[in-house]
């Protein structure tokens, strides 16, 4: 009797040494599943972005930019609305014969229904979920304004030169990831219904649109 206590006096040391603590055992995988804020979705998010379409990157152009106020609504768990406000500088060239583009910059912004597919399969493969981090797919309506002012090197140029003022309907297939306070974005899309008669000149030639951003969450 007297064997057996001494035994297990002298073991219970060594057998809490041998115990690790949860949190040692947990894998980095682990730990962010446990942690709240790599899959938290905000009802109310706030961004700045800088955008530039694909097309214009692949070319000779010079690419139009963007530079836009960016805010997203949770509506439901997988369904958000994101409205975009800014100031886009649009450039129309003429071919190699008039190189030179002419400039103009316009109010912009849209407004777009997102529907993101793979929230829940993201969280069980352990991948964040944050602000809405993931792939989605969208009905994005489009809008420039005329220009407000317009630049060239060709005196010769006016307003109606530019970029015109349009209105476009666009089914989008888009990715987006935030990583702190940085934000990433991609989408390409398709042009269901143009409402103006302009020359559309969109994300890219206009009925294939494809857009790049980055951006700041505040």
């Amino acid at each position: 009797m007297k064997s057996t206590f001494l035994f297990i006096f002298f073991s219970f040391p060594l057998l809490d040494y041998c115990q690790v603590p949860d949190y040692q055992k947990s894998t980095k995988h682990e730990l962010q599943y446990l942690d709240s804020s790599y899959y938290k979705i905000n009802n109310n998010i706030y961004r700045v972005t800088f955008a530039v379409p694909i097309e214009p990157l692949l070319s000779s152009y010079v690419p139009d930019v963007m530079i836009m106020g960016n805010y997203e609504r949770k509506l439901s768990k997988q369904i958000s609305f994101v409205g975009n406000l800014g100031i886009r500088m649009c450039n129309k060239s003429y071919g190699v014969y008039y190189p030179e583009p002419v400039s103009s910059f316009h109010v912009a912004g849209t407004g777009e229904i997102r529907y993101y597919y793979a929230l829940d399969k993201r969280k069980r493969n352990v991948r964040p979920t944050i602000n809405f981090s993931g792939g989605y797919v969208s009905l994005n309506q489009y809008f420039l304004a005329n220009p407000f002012t317009i630049s060239s090197s060709n005196k010769q140029v006016s307003e109606a030169d530019a970029v015109q003022s349009q209105a476009s309907l666009y089914f989008n297939i888009g990715y987006q990831r935030q990583y702190k306070n940085l934000f990433f974005n991609v989408f390409l899309g398709v042009l269901v219904s143009n409402q103006t008669n302009a020359e559309l000149k969109d994300f890219g030639k206009g009925s294939l649109p494809g857009v790049v951003s980055i951006g700041y969450v505040f």
